[in-house]
């Protein structure tokens, strides 16, 4: 079990740097920008916390005038199963400038979502087997065959 968490680990390593990564091209473009109109209206965030991983997009709306504009942050839904954000969605709230920074890196989150998906439920199924294994008496191996 320790390793299928490890895997996790560094599934949420690599979410991290996709993320820094979108980020850096996002702020390149943006430092550019003559006014709030042509800057990014998505944020993309990155969440660990136990075993889930949390990888999602939140759209931005701004209220206001001047300096006393406020902003208000919207969930953005993912489609069905496959655990991915839909280009029509994305597309609503992201920039002409950005849209192709944004579906880049989705699509490499949405492939970090599936595995996670997946390292998440061989986990639940170990602890389960485990539990049972426990509750009916069995032997319970910790060490790999060969392990000596």
């Amino acid at each position: 079990m320790d390793v299928l968490e490890e895997c996790l680990h560094d599934l949420h390593r690599q979410a991290v740097a996709i993320v820094d990564e979108h980020w850096a091209q996002v702020l390149k473009h943006e430092r550019g920008a003559k006014s709030w109109e042509d800057k990014s209206r998505l944020q993309l965030a990155s969440h660990r916390k136990g075993n889930h991983i949390q990888l999602k997009w939140i759209g931005i709306r701004w209220f206001g005038v001047g300096s006393n504009r406020k902003s208000v942050k919207v969930s953005i839904k993912r489609t069905g199963r496959d655990l991915s954000y839909s280009k029509a969605a994305l597309n609503q709230w992201a920039r002409d400038w950005e849209i192709d920074i944004v579906m880049e890196t989705e699509a490499k989150l949405t492939s970090i979502r599936r595995q996670a998906a997946h390292y998440v439920k061989a986990i639940t199924s170990a602890r389960f087997a485990n539990a049972i294994a426990t509750k009916s008496d069995m032997p319970v191996e910790d060490e790999e065959p060969g392990d000596d």
